[in-house]
């Protein structure tokens, strides 16, 4: 059960699920490590679609 766990963790839509789990069904404020992968995920997810739009930026107009 413990490598099914982390093989679902390894998804970082889970911290999402887990964490709106832990407040409409459990009434309770998700964990501390839970809060902070959704930061980090959230950042690291901002700064790859910011990479990607600057490196198409000069084509993005011309497609559109």
């Amino acid at each position: 059960s413990q490598w099914l766990q982390t093989v679902v963790f390894m998804n970082p839509v889970s911290f999402y699920i887990v964490s709106y789990q832990d407040i409409f069904y459990r009434q309770s404020l998700p964990s501390l490590f839970s809060l902070t992968a959704l930061c980090f995920a959230s950042f690291v997810f901002l700064a790859f679609g910011y990479l990607v739009f600057w490196s198409f930026k000069v084509r993005f107009a011309e497609e559109v």
